[in-house]
């Protein structure tokens, strides 16, 4: 399994959630990161060597594809003035309404944050494409839940397919 996340703490995360959910459904498995130091440039032959080495059938990789970021007014406190956001004759005016709502800190917060992960299923030898698939959108807030089903339902949707025998 090569997890390809910009984070360590995330990666660790998810390397731990597909190690529960595998070894939950007797798949046998080896973390690239036991064969190889993070955020290292390795040869396709020398990845190749390794996994035979370790008696890998097939290569499993779960990369991040997507992060989704969206901005989100939040009016602190309060009840607008029934006329704040309609045209203002004066400038006078659009200080007086909207300039004590912009200026307090937590106005502008990115609330909604999401991410999609991709897994591909390769044969250890020939470096071929046997399977593919994509998460939904994983919310921020609670991703470490979103992350053990992901890997459970991988874990599981392997081996309903015949893809993975141990």
């Amino acid at each position: 399994v090569i997890t390809q996340v910009p984070d360590t703490s995330f990666r660790e995360q998810l390397e731990d959630a597909l190690a529960v959910a595998f070894n939950n459904k007797k798949i046998s498995f080896v973390n690239a990161h036991n064969l190889f130091p993070p955020d290292t440039l390795i040869f396709y032959s020398t990845l190749e060597r390794e996994f035979y080495e370790a008696g890998t059938d097939g290569v499993l990789i779960v990369k991040l594809i997507d992060i989704g970021l969206s901005d989100m007014y939040i009016i602190p406190g309060g009840v607008l003035p029934p006329d704040a956001y309609n045209y203002y004759e004066f400038y006078s005016v659009y200080y007086y309404y909207d300039l004590p709502l912009i200026g307090v800190p937590g106005y502008l917060e990115r609330s909604d944050r999401s991410f999609r992960l991709d897994a591909n299923l390769y044969q250890g030898r020939g470096d071929m494409i046997i399977w593919a698939g994509q998460s939904k959108n994983i919310d921020m807030t609670d991703y470490k839940d979103e992350l053990n089903a992901f890997a459970k339902k991988l874990a599981r949707t392997l081996r309903s397919e015949k893809l993975i025998k141990k």
